[in-house]
């Protein structure tokens, strides 16, 4: 799989595809509600809403394959977001990472900054400040991300 991913983003640097790494992270007010609101899949198919919006076919407009680098958690693997994956085929590659291997998903760096240095020892009083924060930290983190990558000509995940 290392091998896999060397050469997507290659592919990537070269500009022939979209390169995505996705996953999920939690960031909650209270964490005992954690599971309870959402069927399974559910948030997973909204941000594959974002995706078509952002990245799938437009009419009269060239477009890049693209690749979502993903793991096989529960989320992704339930039936509902696999009739969402494979209707989004068309344009939308999935490379499956092997169960248990967060150090292949670049996303999981980006996580552990923003829970690290940006929402750390922090207390939100409701979802809507807590919301905020996120956003604004994400927003931080793609400056910081978009400033290294010029200099250093990363690609950014």
């Amino acid at each position: 799989m290392g091998l896999r991913l060397q050469l997507r983003k290659a592919q990537a640097e070269a500009g022939d595809i979209v390169l995505l790494y996705d996953d999920e992270s939690e960031a909650l007010t209270h964490p005992y509600l954690a599971r309870a609101w959402a069927k399974r899949g559910a948030d997973f198919i909204i941000h594959l809403e974002q995706l078509d919006r952002l990245y799938g076919p437009k009419p009269g407009q060239a477009t890049k394959p693209v690749v979502l680098v993903e793991d096989n958690g529960p989320i992704h693997a339930s039936r509902l977001s696999q009739a969402a994956l494979e209707a989004r085929r068309h344009w939308l590659t999935v490379e499956w990472l092997p169960k248990y291997a967060p150090e292949l998903n670049d996303i999981e760096v980006v996580w552990h900054d923003l829970k690290a240095h940006h929402l750390a020892h922090q207390t939100f009083t409701d979802v809507a400040a807590l919301d905020h924060e996120i956003h604004a930290a994400v927003e931080a983190l793609n400056a910081e991300r978009a400033f290294d990558s010029v200099v250093n000509r990363r690609i950014s995940a």
